[in-house]
Order: structure tokens, then C-alpha cells, then sequence
């Protein structure tokens, strides 16, 4: 079984130095083995045919350069060939890949939960994205049912009525018949997306001065108003 990690990190200035006393078909061997190491995910068995196999040697070819290139691995239980560098790589891989699969699981495993638990019973068996389960009890299935169950907000539209009191109430200038000709038209969107809240959509036009009926004039007590609206974070 390979590695299933198709980027095997490779340190150049470092390998140039370990190999500088090599020959290049020295050299070539012992990174065709490194690449095939890597590749499977585990250590050489040495048997001398199989690494020439490996390496595309004759071997007459391997049995020139393999005092040379052997003393870069350490033969193991077994009669594997080893490598401390490899196997380092080969285990920080495997950590970030699960650490990726990890990250995954905390994002949508809770989402995945909901939509996929079933009765069972007097509990139910949550089934996740990963291979375990886990058993809930009632009151934690109520809870599940209670969440799968809650309806999405949806927006409704106001009527005329309900705009025109809102923007008398506001005192911003905007004409209600205007705005509310204007979403009617086009669907009640705003720019491409559908509106959520038609009271944000009347708020925007007061700071963009669209729909404005005619300007109006703030007194001292108005404007001062304003502002403390503006520091508490309104708009």
C-alpha cells in the first residue's frame, strides 16, 4: 500500500552535500530508492534484485554503486531497508492529513449529525462522517428534533402601510411609494441577492440620499440626535 501523498518534500542542498562523494549513477540509485520509499510508504526489503528492479539497474549496474548508496539506510528486523529522515517525512504527512481530516469533522460534523439521526428505540444512533457513532439519550434526541425542525427565517414582504410608517417614523426624506415601486419591480432584491430585510434596504437609502423626496433640514436637536446615533454604531 502507497504513501497516498503524492509531494514528498525534498531538500536539495541537503542531499547534494550527503551525495557529494558520489558518483552520478551512485547518486541517481540512491534517489530512485528515496522515491520509491516515499512512493510506498514504507521501507526497501533488501534483496539486491528488487532494488536494482527498483532502480532500473542491471544488476551488474547496482552491484557497482550499492556499498555506496546502503550505509544511507539502516537495515531493520526483518531485512528492511530504513531510513530516519523518510520515516519522519512520512509521519508528519500522516499528521497533517489527519489534522485536515480533523478540521473537516469539527466543521460539518454537527450539520452532518442533525440531518442524519435516526430512531432507534429508546436512543438514537448519530451517524457522522467519520467511522464512529455515538448513543443519545431522549433529551438529547428532543434537542436534535427540535434543531432539525426550526424552519428557516424567510423574508416577508411588507406592505405599503407598514414602509410608509416605517420611514415617517425614521424622518429621513425617503418616499415610501417610491421604495416600495422600486423592490416591487425588481423582484425585492437587492443588487443580485434577495433581500432579508426590507428595513436595512430603507435605512440604506437614507445614507445614499436615493429616494429622498426633497432635502431635509435637520434642527440642532435632530443633528445632535444624529450623532449620538453614529457613535452608538447606527445607521
Amino acid at each position: 500500500m502507497g504513501s497516498n501523498y503524492p509531494f514528498m518534500p525534498f531538500y536539495v542542498s541537503d542531499f547534494n552535500i550527503d551525495t557529494q562523494h558520489l558518483t552520478w549513477q551512485a547518486k541517481a540509485a540512491y534517489r530512485a530508492l528515496l522515491d520509491a520509499y516515499w512512493l510506498r510508504g514504507r521501507g526497501l526489503n533488501d534483496d539486491d534484485d528488487e532494488l536494482a528492479l527498483i532502480i532500473g539497474m542491471t544488476r551488474r549496474e547496482w552491484d557497482v554503486v550499492r556499498d555506496k548508496v546502503l550505509p544511507f539506510f539502516t537495515l531493520s528486523d526483518g531485512n528492511v531497508l530504513t531510513q530516519k529522515r523518510i520515516e519522519a517525512e512520512i509521519q508528519e504527512a500522516k499528521d497533517r492529513s489527519q489534522a485536515q481530516r480533523d478540521r473537516v469533522n469539527k466543521r460539518w460534523g454537527a450539520h452532518t449529525e442533525v440531518l442524519q439521526a435516526y430512531p432507534s428505540g429508546n436512543s438514537t444512533v448519530i451517524q457522522s462522517t467519520s467511522t464512529s457513532t455515538s448513543t443519545v439519550t431522549e433529551e438529547e434526541l428532543n434537542t436534535v428534533d427540535a434543531v432539525a425542525s426550526t424552519p428557516r427565517k424567510t423574508f416577508q414582504k411588507p406592505t405599503l402601510e407598514e414602509v410608509r410608517g416605517y420611514c415617517s417614523e425614521r424622518g429621513k426624506g425617503v418616499d415610501p411609494e417610491a421604495w416600495f415601486d422600486h423592490y416591487t419591480s425588481n423582484g425585492w432584491r437587492v443588487g443580485k441577492n434577495p433581500m432579508k430585510s426590507w428595513k436595512a434596504a430603507v435605512r440604506t437609502w437614507e445614507r445614499t440620499g436615493f429616494g429622498v423626496a426633497e432635502p431635509v433640514e435637520m434642527t440642532d436637536a435632530q443633528r445632535m440626535e444624529r450623532i449620538a446615533e453614529i457613535r452608538r454604531g447606527v445607521r
